[in-house]
């Protein structure tokens, strides 16, 4: 029997369940048991002499039984009674659950009178799912739970209960049959240089795919050689993904790390600024798991500090964080009270002010009255990884996935598969951004092993995989050539869905970085928020396929807002010699539109612009209607106040920003821009 069933089934659910409370049933009179009485008086006469003597004369009663059955083999009071005797010394026996010589028995008795009572039915379907026969047991199973009579008898003691424990184990067989029917590929390969004959653990690797941190469990003498009763501590490590794309051996994170006994499980943001994990410290009331956090700024890492009191319980443990792609959602495990039970899966989310939030449990959707471990959350940000005990599964923990719906709510939990999950613990599963590979640790001696736990990796199947991520990595720069600081948020926005994504922005560099899911090869528009800042935009084309997991895009230019001065609207183009603008601009026209009536203050004046190619009258005609387009696009098509665009005006060829020699100057001097009138 699969130990996971057996844990998921408490014993005193098995004793309830074979209780033999229809024992009663098979021992009332013949006359009140409903089903045909044979004619036969040898028959009846060796049964009455069975029901006659003491149930502690079983070898007697047995007998009696058989000789009535041979008989009269149709006879279903005769059969469900042999089957009573079976299935009673069986549990006097101590095994309750190995009654497989009373089915043929159970099934002559439901086969002669369907009628006999709902719990025969039970017990087949119950002895099949214990002999690991799931196709066997649903159907007996459901009939248990669809069977009808007036008469509550029948029905048999704690019937209701019982239809509770058929469901849960149809819920189950279902499973397994569905899950051993499909093997998922798997092909596990060790991750050299992480994995040594020590053991390693709880490892993520960055999203760029630069860096791996984990846990290794080193001797603490620092001996090279590992004795099995040696002491360990766990060691918070970290390794480089060197030239030939392998992993050196790692290095012991110096300090702010390591001043614990135990520290690890870290989780980092996807520009690999912001470090979270978990330390255990010696409290007051013993020792106590908490969320750490530090910064890696100018070539080092800050002061470690704790998540804070909202997040961290003094007493209880909280552990194995893992980071949204925009860094404003932490998901992690704790045991703390107000679950669904044992450990479960939490997440806290950072408020306007930047503070971590009171955390909120995941729901009976994801946790169960058991435990679930390790959670990662994809850089897609809907896809959640994580390990449990309590989903149907093949024992110990199984990993899962499930995904967010349109309304940010958890689909059902769908279990990795076989062969990836086995009978033992599968823990520290998470998925490289590409979606293509997925590792995990294990202490299963899968081929190469080097020792302890391990970690493996290996092609993640296409079911399994999230969505499709880019990170686009880009600076912000002032007017001056400096990179903008300070509070900066910075909008990556599907053109097609609508769908807005956060990036991640460094206050102190400029840089930031944004994980995208490539839909349909589709555009995007970068904008920038700064308070006292003109409108700053970029156009990213998703039509081509984007060159690497990580795409740098071309710097955007922030700068401070005055009145009087003329700002360019990037990406704004039209057909040749004509007022049309282009489809891929309507989506910044869109974010600009946005941008002045969230500044209602902002007076502005639309002004346009082109080369010195052609002829000068037209050119100055040319760039009058293209100002004057963009003007009822933004008016009527995305809804600015008329009051706040003081008109548009076209100046042709007149005011260039660069010489017209080059196209790349041409190009700079076709544009559209903006004054400020004012604010």
């Amino acid at each position: 029997m699969t130990r996971s069933f057996h844990a998921f089934f408490s014993s005193a659910a098995l004793l309830v369940l074979l209780a033999l409370p229809f024992e009663a049933a098979a021992q009332k009179n013949k006359e009140d048991s409903g089903c045909p009485q044979p004619d036969n008086k040898d028959a009846q006469k060796q049964y009455d002499k069975a029901r006659e003597l003491s149930k502690y004369e079983f070898n007697d009663r047995l007998g009696f039984v058989a000789k009535a059955i041979e008989l009269e083999p149709e006879w279903a009071d005769a059969n469900m009674l042999m089957a009573t005797m079976i299935i009673k010394k069986a549990k006097v026996d101590g095994h309750p659950t190995e009654y497989k010589a009373a089915l043929p028995y159970l099934k002559a008795a439901v086969t002669a009178c369907p009628q006999i009572g709902a719990e025969p039915y039970m017990l087949i379907g119950s002895q099949y799912f214990f002999d690991e026969q799931y196709s066997e047991a649903i159907p007996w199973l459901e009939k248990f739970i669809k069977f009808e009579t007036d008469d509550p008898k029948k029905l048999g003691k704690d019937y209701e209960q019982k239809v509770l424990e058929a469901e849960d184990m149809i819920k189950w067989a279902r499973f397994y049959v569905d899950i051993k029917g499909k093997p998922r590929p798997f092909d596990p390969k060790l991750v050299s240089g992480i994995s040594t004959a020590r053991s390693e653990y709880l490892a993520i690797i960055t999203p760029d795919n630069s860096l791996a941190f984990y846990i290794r469990s080193t001797p603490v003498n620092q001996m090279d050689r590992v004795w099995a009763s040696q002491e360990t501590r766990e060691v918070f490590t970290m390794s480089n993904r060197e030239s030939n794309g392998q992993f050196n051996s790692g290095v012991m994170l110096p300090p702010p790390f390591n001043q614990q006994p135990n520290e690890g499980g870290p989780t980092l943001t996807i520009d690999n600024k912001h470090l979270y994990y978990t330390i255990t410290k010696n409290g007051t009331e013993g020792p106590n798991t908490d969320l750490y956090t530090c910064d890696y700024l100018n070539g080092e890492w800050t002061e470690i500090r704790p998540l804070g009191e909202r997040v961290n319980d003094p007493v209880w443990w909280d552990s194995q964080p893992t980071v949204s792609a925009d860094g404003n959602i932490i998901y992690f495990a704790s045991n703390r009270p107000g679950g669904q039970g044992g450990i479960d899966i939490w997440m806290t989310q950072k408020d306007a002010s930047g503070e971590w939030g009171v955390p909120v449990n995941l729901g009976p959707t994801i946790n169960t009255e058991r435990d679930e471990k390790s959670p990662f959350i994809h850089s897609d940000s809907q896809t959640l990884y994580f390990s449990s005990q309590g989903h149907p599964g093949m024992g110990g923990y199984d990993i899962f996935y499930a995904r967010q719906d349109e309304k940010g709510n958890w689909k059902t939990p769908i279990n990795i598969g076989i062969p990836i999950n086995t009978e033992n613990d599968e823990l520290g599963f998470f998925v490289s951004t590409d979606g293509q590979t997925a590792f995990f640790n294990t202490n299963n001696m899968l081929p190469g092993a080097a020792g302890g736990y391990d970690v493996y990796q290996f092609p993640l199947y296409k079911e399994a995989r999230p969505e499709k991520v880019v990170l686009l990595k880009g600076e912000l720069k002032t007017d001056k050539g400096e990179p903008l600081t300070g509070n900066v948020v910075v909008e990556v926005k599907n053109v097609e869905t609508k769908k807005v994504t956060q990036a991640v922005v460094d206050t102190t560099s400029g840089n930031y970085m944004a994980a995208i899911k490539v839909e349909k090869q589709q555009d995007y528009v970068i904008t920038v928020k700064k308070e006292e800042t003109a409108f700053s935009s970029q156009l990213v084309s998703g039509k081509q396929e984007f060159p690497a997991v990580t795409t740098t895009v071309k710097p955007i230019e922030v700068k401070p807002l005055e009145t009087g001065k003329a700002y360019t609207i990037n990406d704004i183009n039209f057909a040749s010699n004509s007022a049309v603008i282009l489809p891929e601009s309507m989506a910044v026209l869109e974010a600009f539109a946005e941008y002045l009536k969230a500044n209602p203050n902002i007076r502005i004046q639309i002004q346009g612009h082109t080369d010195n190619v052609g002829d000068d009258g037209q050119n100055l005609s040319l760039s009058s209607e293209r100002a004057f387009a963009v003007f009822e696009v933004l008016t009527q098509k995305f809804g600015v106040p008329r009051s706040q665009i003081a008109g548009a005006k076209g100046f042709g060829e007149t005011q260039p920003v660069a010489d017209n020699v080059t196209e790349a100057g041409r190009a700079k001097n076709r544009r559209t821009e903006f004054v400020i009138v004012s604010k």
